[in-house]
C-alpha cells in the first residue's frame, strides 16, 4: 500500500481456442497427417463446445462430462467419443504440464469403446472384384484392391503409403 515492493503483474488468462490451435501447430511436420486431423476435429469440437474465449483454468470435469454427453446426443459412435476423450485429455495433460490448469478436467472423463466386431463383415473376392470394375478411376480401384486384399485402413493407412514403403524384392 505504501509502494515498498512493486504490485504483482498477473499474466493474461490462456484461453481455449489458441491453447488447442498452438498446440496442434506446434506438431505439424513431426506427426502424420492424420493424426493432425484427428486432433484438429477434436479442437474444432471442444472450441464449438466451450466457445474459443474459454478461459482454460475454467474447464472442470463437469463441463468435460458435458462434452462426452454433447457427443453422445451428437450420435457419435461409442468409439469416436472414446478416442475424443483420449485425445482431449492430452491437450489437457500438456496444459497440466506447462503449469496453466491444475488438474486435467477430463482425467476421469470416460467412454467404453464399442465392440468393433458388430461392423466386421466378409466381403467375398468376386464382390470385390465387381466393385473395382465400376469403380471411377484407378484410384478408387487402387484404394478398394488395397483394402480388401492387402489389409490396409482406408483412408489412414492407404494414403500414408510412399514409393519407398514398396518391398521390391
Amino acid at each position: 500500500d505504501v509502494g515498498l515492493i512493486p504490485e504483482r503483474q498477473s499474466k493474461p488468462a490462456v484461453t481455449l481456442g489458441p491453447f488447442l490451435q498452438d498446440w496442434l501447430a506446434a506438431r505439424k511436420g513431426d506427426y502424420k497427417p492424420a493424426s493432425l486431423i484427428a486432433w484438429g476435429q477434436v479442437i474444432k469440437a471442444l472450441t464449438e463446445f466451450l466457445g474459443s474465449d474459454f478461459v482454460l483454468a475454467d474447464v472442470t470435469a463437469a463441463k468435460g462430462e458435458e462434452f462426452r454427453q454433447s457427443m453422445l446426443t451428437a450420435g457419435l459412435r461409442p468409439t469416436t467419443i472414446h478416442k475424443r476423450l483420449q485425445h482431449a485429455r492430452l491437450f489437457f495433460a500438456h496444459a497440466k504440464r506447462q503449469g496453466l490448469v491444475a488438474d486435467n478436467p477430463f482425467e476421469f472423463v470416460r467412454h467404453r469403446p464399442g465392440d468393433a466386431s458388430e461392423r466386421r463383415a466378409y466381403v467375398p473376392a468376386d464382390d470385390v472384384t465387381r466393385a473395382i470394375e465400376h469403380a471411377p478411376n484407378q484410384t478408387w480401384k487402387l484404394l478398394i484392391a488395397l483394402s480388401r486384399f492387402a489389409g490396409l485402413r482406408v483412408p489412414s493407412e492407404a494414403l500414408s503409403l510412399r514409393w519407398q514403403d514398396v518391398d521390391w524384392e
